[in-house]
């Protein structure tokens, strides 16, 4: 008999090093000591935002969180380390859903929507989806700015997304979005 499957809402959090791609083509070693960086820099704020690291995917970090305020906060404590460090710049999505837990790792479409999320965000921004934005409600203490809805690789319906617009975060405009879309199609 199969154990009934656990599912939670929860955040999902996905983010990726801007330019490793070219970074690794240049330098190897620099490349994957930015990957190792870029890990202990997410599991030690992640632990302090009571989020959890799921796995690494190339240079992108999935991870957790049971409420939208830690998520941001982590998030924008991430960008943060990130722009003073200035090693390397992220880009990071995020969407909150009912997903399933299954021996450490997390399964569902907010896996997907949460990197496609991100791959059409520019470096040092933080987007969020319509339905994680709404959970923040009117009280919060970030703000965002709508971008509007967009048909998003491999994803049935259109996505509003929500930049974040806490300083010192970089604010895509829509053109930036659309570009990064019609990029990715190519």
């Amino acid at each position: 008999m199969q154990a009934e499957l656990i599912r939670k809402q929860s955040v999902v959090f996905f983010s990726d090093i801007v330019g490793y791609t070219r970074l690794m083509g240049q330098d190897e070693n620099a490349a994957f000591e930015l990957m190792k960086e870029n890990l202990q820099i997410h599991q030690e704020i992640f632990a302090k935002y009571h989020g959890q690291v799921i796995k690494e995917l190339g240079d992108g970090i999935l991870g957790v969180f049971e409420t939208p305020k830690d998520a941001l906060k982590a998030s924008l404590e991430i960008q943060k380390f990130t722009r003073e460090n200035q090693k390397f710049q992220l880009r990071i999505g995020m969407h909150s859903v009912d997903i399933i837990f299954d021996h450490g790792d997390i399964f569902g479409d907010a896996v997907n929507l949460s990197s496609r999320i991100q791959s059409v965000g520019i470096p040092s921004s933080i987007l969020i989806s319509e339905a994680l934005h709404d959970e923040l409600g009117t009280q919060s203490e970030f703000t965002t700015i709508k971008l509007g809805a967009f048909e998003l690789k491999n994803v049935e319906k259109e996505v509003t997304l929500f930049a974040l617009t806490n300083p010192p975060l970089n604010i895509p405009k829509r053109t930036d979005i659309l570009k990064n879309i019609k990029y990715q199609e190519r």
